[in-house]
């Protein structure tokens, strides 16, 4: 059902696996009961070339690194072990490693400029934070 419309008229659609980091927190708590996962973790919104935005846990990265605009990529991964020892999975986005670029580069994906996209995201340069 449509949480916005409460229409039960709807239909599955294929999302893309890569998108850009949106917003993000760093949470070095631990939550209530329902998060069982390590702590700290990165969580937050990734958008998707669709227009979706996905709320999800971040991986294999440092938190210090992500940044707003990042492109990143969907991974299923173990979020933690239930009390019957069953692996319990979830979706999570890591960032696109800089070995990434040749494939990129190789596939002659460009940006709306013509140039070869950054994998830390617009407005990056090195040496510049």
């Amino acid at each position: 059902m449509c949480t916005h419309c409460q229409s039960k008229n709807l239909e599955e659609i294929k999302l893309s696996r890569r998108g850009r980091i949106y917003s993000f927190t760093v949470v070095m708590q631990r939550p209530p009961e329902y998060y069982k996962g390590p702590v700290p973790y990165a969580e937050g919104f990734v958008e998707l070339p669709e227009g979706v935005r996905v709320e999800t846990l971040f991986t294999d990265c440092n938190f210090d690194d992500l940044k707003v605009g990042m492109e990143v990529e969907m991974v299923i991964e173990r979020l933690h072990e239930d009390e019957e020892g069953n692996q319990i999975m979830a979706f999570k986005f890591r960032p696109v490693t800089s070995n990434e670029l040749p494939r990129r580069k190789q596939r002659g994906i460009k940006d709306h400029n013509g140039q070869n996209p950054s994998p830390q995201g617009a407005g990056y340069s090195p040496g510049r934070k």
